[in-house]
C-alpha cells in the first residue's frame, strides 16, 4: 500500500481473518528502469527497506490471519517478517573480518535473525500475522486450478501500476504454530532536563540495542544505532552546557529492544514520564552513513508528521542559517510508520521528526564498523536536531 501514489493491493478484497498469498518486494522492485520502480522507490535501498517493513504492518491493520510469502524473481530477500537477508548474499572474511566482506569457507555465514519475537506483556497475544515462505512445489499446488500466475501478476502490476488482487477460491491452507513464552527484563536508559513547564515534555531518543553475537561474529552496530544514541546524548550534553533552564521539560532516551519490535520506545510511548503530555518526539536512527548515490556525503532524510509543516520549515531555516549544507529529503505522513522507534510515538498521535542519513550495504551486518562513519554528516544532523529541539522547547510552540 502506498498512500502517496494511491496504490493499494487490499482494495476491493476482504482479507480479514484470511490467509493471503503475497509476493515479495513491490511492483517493479526487480527492474530499476521500470515506471513502477521510479514511482515507488525513488531513493533506492532506503525506500526499499521502508516499503518492506510496512507490508506486515499494513496486513496486520487489515486483520490478515497469516501470510504466505512468495518470491518469484529471486530478489535476494527472505523472512520478510524480520527483514532478514538470504544467507550467501553477504559474507565476511575469516580471520580478517574487519577489512573484507569476502568469505571462502564452506559453512553458511551466520544470521542474527530468529530466536523469537518480543512483545510487551499483556492480556492477549497480538502482533504481526504469522508469515511463512513456501517451496515452488507448494506454490504450484496452490495455483493448480486457480487461474493465478504469480509471475504474470507481477509483470502486469509493474506495467500498469494498478492493483490486481483477487480471491483464490477452492483452496484451504492450514498453518500450525506454537508459542513458547518467557519473560525477559530489558531497560531503557532515560535522562531528564526539567523545564519551567513540567507537565509538557519533548522526547529525544535512539535505540541502543543491535543484533548481538553469533558464531563468533559481533554485530557492533556503529551506524545502527550507536550513531543515534550518540546523537541523543550529544543534544542532552549541549542543552546542559548552555546553563539555561528550558521552558519545556526535555527527556533523552536510549531505547532497548528496537530490533526485537520497538519494545522500549513502545512502552515509554504508552507510559510517558510522569504521565506528562508528549508534545513531540525526535528520533535518530542510522545518522552516520552515505548511500551509494551520495558522492558528496550530504544527503539525509527527515520523516515528519504531516500536520506539522513547521518541522520542515525550521529544519530548512537552521540548515541555511548555520550553513550546514545538508541535502535533506523530506517525507511527510499523516502517521509516520516503519521499523524505527518514531512509529511507537506516531501510533500514540505524538508529532515526530525522524532523521536518517543513508542505507549502507553493511546494514545489519557484522561489518557495520566505526571506520565507515561520515563524522561530518553525523555532526551536522545532530546540530539540526539540537536547533530544532531548542526552538520547540523555548518558544510558544505546543501551547494551547
Amino acid at each position: 500500500m502506498n498512500e502517496d501514489l494511491g496504490y493499494d493491493d487490499f482494495k476491493n478484497v476482504d482479507v480479514k481473518d484470511k490467509i493471503i498469498l503475497r509476493l515479495s518486494g513491490y511492483p517493479g522492485h526487480d527492474d530499476t528502469t521500470s515506471v513502477a520502480y521510479q514511482k515507488i522507490n525513488p531513493d533506492g535501498n532506503l525506500s526499499s527497506w521502508r516499503l518492506r517493513l510496512s507490508k506486515n504492518e499494513d496486513a496486520s491493520e487489515r486483520g490478515v490471519a497469516a501470510i504466505i510469502e512468495v518470491n518469484v524473481s529471486g530478489i535476494g530477500w527472505a523472512g520478510l517478517s524480520t527483514g532478514s537477508l538470504i544467507a550467501g548474499y553477504w559474507a565476511d572474511n575469516i580471520p580478517f573480518r574487519y577489512n573484507s566482506r569476502m568469505y571462502e569457507g564452506t559453512d553458511p555465514t551466520p544470521t542474527p535473525y530468529g530466536g523469537g519475537r518480543m512483545r510487551l506483556p499483556g492480556n492477549e497475544i497480538s502482533g504481526n500475522p504469522t508469515s511463512v515462505t513456501i517451496s515452488n512445489r507448494v506454490l504450484n499446488s496452490l495455483r493448480d486450478g486457480s487461474g493465478i500466475d504469480p509471475k504474470k501478476f507481477a509483470a502486469t502490476v509493474k506495467k500498469t501500476m494498478k492493483p490486481a488482487s483477487a480471491e483464490v477460491s477452492g483452496k484451504k491452507v492450514r498453518i500450525k504454530t506454537s508459542v513458547d513464552s518467557r519473560i525477559v527484563k530489558v531497560r531503557n536508559v532515560v535522562g531528564i532536563i526539567p523545564g519551567k513547564d513540567t507537565n509538557n515534555i519533548i522526547v529525544v531518543g535512539g535505540h541502543y540495542d543491535h543484533m548481538g553475537i553469533k558464531d563468533g561474529y559481533i554485530w557492533n552496530g556503529a551506524d545502527d544505532n550507536a550513531s543515534g544514541t550518540v546523537g541523543a546524548m550529544t543534544i542532552a550534553k549541549a542543552f546542559m552546557a548552555t546553563g539555561v533552564k528550558p521552558e519545556k521539560t526535555l527527556v533523552f532516551a536510549a531505547w532497548t529492544a528496537e530490533e526485537k519490535g520497538l519494545i522500549g520506545s513502545k512502552y515509554f510511548a504508552q507510559h510517558p514520564y510522569n504521565d506528562c503530555n508528549m508534545l513531540a518526539y525526535l528520533n535518530y536512527d542510522m545518522i552516520s552513513r552515505d548511500d551509494s548515490n551520495d558522492s558528496l556525503g550530504v544527503i539525509c532524510s527527515m520523516n515528519y508528521t504531516k500536520a506539522h509543516p513547521e518541522f520542515e520549515e525550521m529544519t530548512n531555516k537552521h540548515n541555511e542559517e548555520y550553513e550546514l549544507g545538508l541535502d535533506i529529503q523530506y517525507r511527510a505522513q499523516e502517521r509516520p510508520s516503519g521499523g524505527s522507534d518514531h512509529s511507537s510515538f506516531a501510533r500514540e498521535d505524538v508529532p515526530i521528526m525522524y532523521f536518517e542519513a543513508g542505507f549502507p550495504v553493511e546494514y545489519h551486518q557484522p561489518d557495520d564498523h566505526v571506520d565507515k562513519v561520515n563524522w561530518d554528516k553525523m555532526v551536522k544532523i545532530i546540530k539540526i536536531g539540537y536547533l530544532n529541539i531548542w526552538e520547540l522547547a523555548n518558544s510558544e510552540w505546543g501551547k494551547e
